[in-house]
């Protein structure tokens, strides 16, 4: 059977921000292995809201950094076609020919098109806003996409493009398949609480500044473990910051220090780490595609060494049985690589710090998070 295809896109507008990723991007990474993707880099749909000369300027720009930000993520060229919208002339010559099987009162019954006049501050509606879901349509219909991965609030415009498929073919023949919307579910809330994180609301997230002071795997972390990708979901710096503090400096790194500490002082050498297995209910999230609960099944077996340390107190068994107490720590010390071998898809080189203090029986030799107030 011949693989389905989907249509999909971003306008240029502006840097990609955390918004982008859980509402759009990362499901895009799942997609592009079950169809055949065709991303679209929208620089017309851009203009019916930013078309000043410095937006029109900072197209080419935009749009080489959306494209690959998205490679940066894991889509491959080799699976998914990128293409800007502009330098397929077909596209709006097809959008000419549907404008003239949809009437203006139908488009002004799409509420979104309000919505996007009342956030790019219009007054009034322009020609080209109005038209925006003609041109959509000869988006979708000029690949013959045969799904549109759309959040609920789009769609009513995917509906608009079926409708106009179908009065093409009763008048032309046979030409379009029907278009079907592919809900994706998840949305971010942006800074402010209110609504969805968009550029033009000012209520984004650079994910670089965030990086830039927490670490790669600290932001990796907290979209694996709070953020679901069926649900919508709220980022605030604050709601990171106390998940970094509470879960990586005070749970994972102050473990890991507590545990190689006590090994560094205790332990002549390291102990023999045994071939360990990946837990099935892990490999099953994995394949879901649901990191929260990979995440969650690794903070679940972290709270249990801890617990255990809590229980067996080795250190101040130290004191009065002390060959009692090394077999313990020498348990946690493997406890603790079997954590890192399992963390690894989600946080690989916090994973590989931990296993080679392991390795060399040594404090790691920096901290792992560093507790941020």
């Amino acid at each position: 059977m011949t693989q389905k295809r989907i249509l999909t896109g971003d306008r240029p507008t502006g840097k990609l921000h955390l918004g982008h990723y859980i509402g759009s991007h990362r499901h895009r990474l799942a997609l592009q292995d079950q169809y055949e993707c065709f991303f679209l880099v929208a620089d017309l749909h851009m203009l019916t809201t930013k078309n000043s000369k410095e937006d029109i300027l900072a197209i080419a720009d935009n749009a080489r950094a959306m494209v690959l930000d998205q490679l940066a993520i894991g889509i491959d060229p080799a699976k998914a076609t990128f293409y800007l919208q502009s330098a397929v002339h077909e596209i709006y010559e097809l959008q000419l020919l549907l404008s003239g099987l949809v009437t203006v009162e139908r488009l002004q019954q799409l509420p979104t098109i309000k919505d996007m006049a009342d956030a790019a501050g219009l007054d009034q509606i322009p020609y080209n806003l109005l038209g925006y879901p003609v041109l959509q349509s000869a988006d979708i219909l000029m690949p013959r996409a045969h799904l549109v991965p759309v959040g609920k609030d789009n769609e009513s415009h995917v509906e608009l493009s079926r409708q106009i498929a179908r009065r093409f073919n009763n008048a032309y023949g046979e030409v379009f398949p029907l278009p079907e919307p592919y809900v994706i579910g998840g949305t971010l809330v942006g800074t402010d609480g209110q609504a969805k994180m968009s550029k033009s609301l000012g209520n984004t997230v650079d994910p670089l500044e965030i990086i830039q002071e927490y670490g790669t795997e600290s932001l990796r972390f907290y979209l694996a473990r709070h953020v679901h990708p069926f649900e919508d979901s709220e980022f605030t710096m604050e709601r990171f910051k106390y998940a970094y503090n509470a879960d990586l400096a005070n749970g994972l790194g102050n473990l890991t220090s507590r545990i190689m500490k006590m090994a560094e002082t205790n332990l002549e050498t390291a102990p023999e780490i045994p071939e360990g297995t990946i837990p099935q209910n892990f490999k099953d999230a994995l394949d879901k595609f649901n990191l929260q609960e990979a995440a969650n099944i690794i903070w679940q077996e972290i709270g249990r060494i801890d617990n255990q340390i809590q229980t067996t107190e080795p250190f101040k068994l130290i004191k009065t049985d002390p060959e009692k107490a090394k077999e313990i720590i020498k348990e946690l010390v493997v406890d603790l690589y079997g954590v890192a071998r399992i963390l690894n898809p989600i946080m690989p080189q916090t994973s590989e710090a931990i296993k080679l203090a392991v390795r060399e029986n040594k404090m790691p030799k920096n901290s792992l998070f560093p507790r941020k107030d």
